[in-house]
C-alpha cells in the first residue's frame, strides 16, 4: 500500500514500503538547470521529517534513520509553468519519414 497526496505547496509526495521493512518517502518536483547538480540536500531531509510528522505524527524519526538516500533526474518539455508540477507529463515524440510524411 501507498500513501500519495499533494503537499500544501503543490509538490506530489509518496510515502511506500521497499525494501526490508523499510520505507521509502519522496516526491519528483524540483527544478534544477544542471543534472549533474541532482543531490537529496539536508533541506529536502527536513522538507521529508516534515511531512512524516504531519501525516503520522506519532512516528518519531532523526537522521539516524536514513539508510539511503539518491536524486533522479527527469527531463520534462519547456514550459511557462509556476512550478514543475504544473507541467503536462502527456507529450509524445513523433518519427517523420524522409518527405515529411
Amino acid at each position: 500500500q501507498e500513501i500519495f497526496f499533494e503537499n500544501s505547496d503543490g509538490r506530489i509526495v509518496l510515502i511506500f514500503p521497499f525494501v526490508e521493512g523499510r520505507v521509502m518517502v519522496g516526491t519528483t518536483d524540483i527544478k534544477i538547470d544542471d543534472p549533474d547538480d541532482a543531490v537529496c540536500t539536508e533541506e529536502e531531509i527536513d522538507y521529508f521529517f516534515d511531512l512524516v510528522a504531519k501525516v503520522f505524527p506519532a512516528i518519531a524519526l532523526d537522521r539516524s534513520r536514513i539508510v539511503y538516500r539518491f536524486s533522479g533526474v527527469r527531463p520534462l518539455p519547456a514550459s511557462d509553468a509556476n512550478s514543475t508540477g504544473q507541467i503536462s507529463r502527456d507529450h509524445e515524440n513523433r518519427v517523420l519519414k524522409p518527405g515529411g510524411r
